[in-house]
C-alpha cells in the first residue's frame, strides 16, 4: 500500500487519525519571557530548574551532525527504533542550509540533547529531537525546548511545530503543556 501524511481531510481513502501535531502560536511573542508568562507556574518553575542546571547550547549546521548523531542514534537504539544514516541529515544540512539548523545541548562538554530544526518563512518545526536517558535527571529536554523556543522567537517565529505525537501519550501530554494545540493528522492508505 502506500501510505500519504497530511494535516487535511481527504475523503475516499481509508485513513488512520491517531496522531495530531502539536502546534504553538507565537504571533506577537516577542521575547521567550513572554511565552513564559502565558506558562502555568509548574512550567515556568520547571523551564527555571532545568535552565539553572548549567546546560549550555549551541546552534549550528553540518559542523554539529557528529554530536547530533551521538545522541540521536543512542536515543534511538534505545528505543529499539531503527535510525537514519548519517547521511540522511548531512544531505538535508547540505541541501537546506538556511533552513536546517542543529541545537546540541552540552552537559559539560558532553552532548546529552539534540534537535533538527526546519523553518519554512516564520513557521518553525522539530522533526527529530532526542535526549540520553541519563540526562533526564536535570531535565535536559525541558532545557532544550526552552532554549529552541527562545531561539526561534528571536528569530521572529510565528508558529512552532512540536511535531506529532499520539493522543495522551507522554510525548503529547509534554507537548500540550507548552500551549501547543492539536492539529489533526491524516494517514491516508491506498492499496
Amino acid at each position: 500500500h502506500i501510505e500519504i501524511r497530511d494535516t487535511k481531510s481527504r475523503p475516499g481513502f481509508s485513513t488512520r487519525n491517531d496522531k495530531v501535531c502539536m502546534v504553538l502560536d507565537l504571533e506577537g511573542v516577542s521575547t521567550f519571557n513572554d511565552l513564559q508568562q502565558s506558562l502555568p507556574a509548574k512550567v515556568r518553575s520547571q523551564v527555571k530548574k532545568a535552565l539553572g542546571n548549567g546546560m549550555t547550547f549551541q546552534f549550528g549546521g553540518i559542523e554539529l551532525l557528529g554530536d547530533f548523531y551521538h545522541v540521536f542514534a543512542q536515543h534511538m537504539r534505545d528505543l529499539g527504533t531503527p535510525v537514519y544514516g548519517r547521511e540522511f541529515f548531512a544531505t538535508i544540512l547540505q541541501k537546506f542550509p538556511d533552513d536546517a539548523s542543529l541545537v546540541i545541548g552540552y552537559s559539560g562538554s558532553t552532548p546529552v540533547s539534540c534537535a533538527f530544526l526546519l523553518a519554512n518563512g516564520g513557521e518553525w518545526e522539530i522533526p527529530w529531537a532526542s535526549t540520553l536517558r541519563a540526562a533526564n535527571r536535570i531535565n535536559a529536554n525541558m532545557a532544550l525546548y526552552a532554549s529552541v523556543l527562545d531561539y526561534i522567537i528571536q528569530k521572529r517565529a510565528s508558529r512552532f511545530d512540536f511535531g506529532r505525537s499520539t493522543i495522551d501519550a507522554p510525548t503529547h501530554k509534554f507537548k500540550k503543556q507548552w500551549g501547543a494545540v492539536e492539529v489533526p493528522c491524516y494517514w491516508y492508505y491506498s492499496d
